[in-house]
């Protein structure tokens, strides 16, 4: 019996089994760490290859052609456009659009008379691809009227300021045409022929040879003709 109560008394207490009625709690499970998943990458779309599309130009102008119409084709889209003309000279340059397609206005100072054109295509592959030519292609132009003799010219005081300094001239073309005309320092000018003929005075000209620069123009849309160069003398 004394070994029994020396047991007891050295045995530990514990609430949860010595109160009677409580049952110790169950012991937690240990905490896993967390772990953030992770995120597949959105793969990258591959672009479909560029389709390489026939690459043609056309030229169409009417007749008598007074200023140059678009030059148009087709190509590969975002594709480069050189308009080149029978010598390798650059005459315009443009982008295909979405559609396949192009329009360009050629360079009024790279006209000339039979003068072809074609184009040099490059796609945005890198593939260099080059046209046909189309062509020649002549262009009306407006001139001096009246077959001045050795194209002497005499002034006279046309704006009223007691000089003879002015100069008038005739210019001739197609009826209705519009001229645009340069004469060095004397500057500038235009005139419509009503009739295919029309007077135009230059002010303040000074006396020797002079280059007068004539060629047609769209009131519209700005395009210009081919420019003939004529030389005169204008007397003292």
């Amino acid at each position: 019996t004394d070994a029994s109560d020396d047991e007891a008394s050295r045995r530990e207490p514990n609430p949860a089994q010595d109160v009677p009625g409580v049952v110790a709690p169950p012991s937690a499970p240990p905490v896993q760490p967390s772990v953030t998943p992770q995120a597949t990458p959105t793969p990258t779309p591959t672009p479909p290859p560029a389709t390489t599309r026939p690459v043609t130009v056309s030229w169409i102008l009417p007749d008598p052609a007074l200023v140059p119409t678009p030059i148009t084709g087709t190509g590969t889209p975002q594709g480069d456009v050189i308009v080149l003309d029978e010598v390798g000279r650059t005459v315009a340059t443009a982008e295909v659009g979405e559609d396949g397609r192009f329009s360009v206005l050629p360079d009024p100072d790279a006209l000339h008379q039979g003068m072809s054109v074609s184009i040099r295509h490059i796609a945005p592959t890198g593939e260099v691809t080059a046209s046909a030519a189309v062509g020649p292609v002549v262009f009306a132009t407006p001139s001096l009227a009246g077959g001045l003799p050795e194209r002497f010219v005499s002034r006279t005081d046309a704006d009223g300021d007691g000089e003879e300094d002015d100069v008038e001239l005739a210019i001739e073309g197609v009826a209705g045409a519009s001229v645009s005309m340069s004469l060095g320092r004397a500057g500038e000018g235009r005139i419509v022929l009503d009739d295919g003929i029309g007077v135009v005075r230059m002010l303040d000209v000074s006396p020797g040879l002079r280059i007068l620069d004539l060629r047609y123009i769209d009131q519209d849309s700005g395009a210009q003709g081919l420019v003939v160069s004529e030389p005169l003398i204008v007397r003292p």
